[in-house]
């Protein structure tokens, strides 16, 4: 329409103009800028981490004392990056788990799913999260 053809009866152009009119009256939406985007996937990414924690028995605390490349972590790293926009530099720094390259080829390990203990790790933190 925005060319000035289509294809069909001229009773169907009348559909088209009166949904195209009807799709311009509608109240606009605001979109979220990116502070409000980058808040609202940390805020999410946190209750998420929150609670994988407590599924898999560990306290924050213990993030710090455990190895930066503990699967614990990378399946954590996981669930919270396919699920919020969280940055890989939020998660390195939330799990501690160094450099955000560390963290990024964690999460493809996971994505792989070749290791059983992923496996097993994913459906217990997945089943608690319900994702």
């Amino acid at each position: 329409m925005r060319r000035g053809w289509y294809l069909g009866h001229k009773k169907f152009r009348d559909r088209l103009l009166d949904l195209l009119e009807k799709g311009m009256r509608a109240r606009p939406s605001t979109p979220m800028t990116s502070s409000q985007r980058k808040d609202h996937g940390e805020g999410k990414a946190a209750e998420i981490l929150e609670t994988g924690l407590t599924s898999l028995g560990l306290k924050r605390e213990d993030l710090r004392e455990t190895p930066k490349g503990m699967k614990e972590k990378a399946v954590l790293a996981w669930i919270i990056k396919k699920n919020t926009s969280a940055s890989l530099k939020w998660l390195s720094e939330a799990l501690d788990m160094g450099h955000i390259s560390n963290v990024s080829s964690m999460v493809r390990n996971v994505n792989r799913d070749e290791d059983y203990t992923y496996k097993s790790l994913k459906k217990k933190v997945s089943r608690i999260l319900k994702i």
